[in-house]
């Protein structure tokens, strides 16, 4: 479904109004943009591809959350915790909710 306000008729600029669903933003191309310096989390493409590769030699863990439904939404911060009790921060992610919620 569309989302609001974006797919309203004062919305003036077309292309968010022709693409106002959430799925439609993952081909950002559609939009027109270009960049001359992309950055994610102060790191450059090359850079961030080099932590990439270097966090790929380590074992990692991987959790997955099945929040759908919640209605709203929030900043999510979680701990993990050993066979002892002992707890430490383990990360941070956003659930993005309401009617329109992937």
């Amino acid at each position: 479904r569309p989302m609001q306000p974006f797919n309203r008729m004062s919305n003036p600029n077309g292309l968010t109004r022709t693409y106002s669903r959430a799925i439609d933003a993952f081909g950002f191309d559609k939009f027109g943009y270009q960049y001359d310096d992309l950055n994610f989390h102060g790191l450059t493409i090359p850079q961030l591809q080099k932590q990439i590769e270097e966090r790929e030699k380590e074992d990692h863990v991987f959790a997955n959350f099945m929040l759908r439904g919640i209605g709203t939404s929030a900043d999510v911060e979680f701990d993990l915790c050993n066979e002892k009790g002992v707890c430490n921060f383990a990360g941070t992610f956003a659930v993005l909710g309401g009617p329109l919620e992937m």
